[in-house]
Parts: structure tokens; C-alpha cells; sequence
């Protein structure tokens, strides 16, 4: 995490093809996260009420993202399904690292302590301090893959070229 490059995070339980890593690529913002326009098809085959999983995800004009990862009331607050796949422009890594250890260590994030809060606080607090987070939008082509019945799911969902 030096600057030299930039720094991709990926969540360890989702899977995703190369297309998602292409959209996540192709936009040119200090934080890009790879958004999902198409999430509630496979979450409805997942889960019996998607809402109960789902968390907001508000955007402006531009594909800004403004809220993340709070609990919706409504549909209406989710304009596509954050997958957990992030990418921090080269130039402002290190500033992306500076902000996680300035954070106050005593705070509550959504709930949670400073050591087990979501990453969804910690790009939130970025977003409220006034970092440009925008959205590379996908049509599913990644699964989250929690247990076997997840895998399962997924499946459904691959293209032909990367199902077998």
C-alpha cells in the first residue's frame, strides 16, 4: 500500500468474473466499489425476504455514492448491491491508509467497535469526510458464497463460459 499502484480489496466470501473486475477498473475515481444493479434477482433466490440482508445504497448524479451498508426501510433505499470489491485510485492510497489510522480508536462505527466494525463504516466515514466514492455498476456476474446452498445459487447465475 505505498502508492504505486492501485490497491484492490476484495471480500474473501464473494467470487466474480472478469467482467466485474473490468467495470471496477473502468472508472476513474479515488474509491471505486462494484455495484450490482441486478442483485435482488439472485437475492430472492437465496433468501425468502432480500430486504432482511440487503443494506442501502444511495447515489447522486454522476454515480456518487452518498450512504452504504445502513439497514433499509424500503426498497427505495437501494439503488444496487455493494459486492464488496474496491478499488483506491494509486494517488490517493496512502491517504486511504492515513484516514484508517487517524480514526478514532474509542468510537462507535453502525454498532460496532472501532476493531469490528464493516468496511461499509469505514467507506462510509470516507464518504461523510468529503472522499469521492463513485459506483462501477455490474449485472451480476459475482456471487457471495457463504455456505453450499449459496453455491448453489450461483451457479444459476454464471455465464456458460465460466460455468463448466
Amino acid at each position: 500500500m505505498t502508492g504505486d499502484s492501485d490497491l484492490i480489496i476484495s471480500y474473501g466470501d464473494i467470487v466474480y468474473e472478469p467482467k466485474v473486475l473490468s467495470s471496477l477498473m473502468s472508472v476513474d475515481a479515488p474509491i471505486t466499489l462494484a455495484i450490482d444493479r441486478e442483485w435482488h434477482r439472485c437475492w430472492a433466490a437465496r433468501m425468502d425476504n432480500p430486504l432482511n440482508d440487503a443494506e442501502s445504497m444511495k447515489l447522486t448524479a454522476g454515480n456518487k455514492v452518498t450512504e452504504l451498508g445502513k439497514k433499509p426501510r424500503s426498497y427505495d433505499d437501494i439503488e444496487g448491491q455493494y459486492i464488496g470489491l474496491i478499488r483506491i485510485r494509486a494517488d490517493v492510497v496512502k491517504r486511504f491508509v492515513a484516514a484508517w489510522q487517524c480514526m478514532d480508536r474509542s468510537a462507535v462505527y453502525d454498532g460496532k467497535d472501532f476493531d469490528n466494525m464493516y468496511m461499509t463504516s469505514f467507506l462510509q466515514y470516507l464518504i461523510d469526510g468529503g472522499w469521492e466514492v463513485r459506483a462501477a455498476f455490474i449485472e451480476n456476474g459475482w456471487a457471495e458464497v457463504d455456505c453450499e446452498a449459496d453455491l448453489a445459487v450461483a451457479t444459476k447465475f454464471w455465464t456458460p463460459s465460466l460455468s463448466g
